[in-house]
């Protein structure tokens, strides 16, 4: 699933990144947002901006609810990290 066809299934705000140029949805805590990993998956990142100080429960928190869902761990910092979504690889054809 791309994260075009994420954001419209979802009705979800799309807009481009100002960093990279690429689309992602954004979030609602700080710098965080939805973008795409890869052709395949979508990824959710937590980020605190440099100008707040650093929250590590909250990514302590947000990385284990990540976990036990089902998504796959692919940056670990202490205050900030990514996930990837599994459920949006779409399945393979029998």
């Amino acid at each position: 699933m791309t994260i075009t066809d994420f954001a419209t299934k979802y009705r979800l705000k799309l807009r481009r990144d100002t960093h990279d140029g690429t689309d992602i949805i954004p979030g609602t805590h700080d710098e965080s947002h939805i973008y795409e990993w890869d052709d395949t998956e979508l990824g959710v990142m937590f980020i605190t901006p440099a100008t707040k100080p650093a929250r590590p429960f909250f990514w302590r928190k947000h990385r284990e609810a990540g976990l036990a869902a089902g998504m796959r761990l692919i940056q670990n910092g202490d205050a900030e990290g990514c996930l990837v979504d599994r459920s949006t690889r779409p399945s393979p054809t029998r």
